[in-house]
């Protein structure tokens, strides 16, 4: 009850903490769970004011910014079926 009290206060970093005193390997062997208290945590810093999402500092963030793709590999064309 520790963890969910804490995440209802909005306070991500100690429910985090609990969690790993529980079991150190839960977040690493549980992406779906790290993946949703990191968002918590954002969501908690936004209601305090402390990310703004339209600051140049937070729109130049390496985290933020979309993944470079590549084009596929062409196949080769098989002149037997041409």
């Amino acid at each position: 009850m520790e963890i969910r009290s804490a995440i209802e206060k909005g306070d991500v970093d100690s429910a985090m903490e609990r969690v790993n005193d529980l079991n150190p390997e839960i977040l690493e062997t549980n992406p779906t769970l790290y993946f949703h208290l990191q968002q918590q945590r954002l969501i908690e810093l936004i209601r305090q004011g402390k990310v703004l999402l339209n600051s140049p500092e937070t729109l130049k963030s390496k985290h933020l910014q979309p993944k470079k793709t590549h084009p596929p590999n062409p196949q080769p064309i098989d002149s037997k079926r041409v």
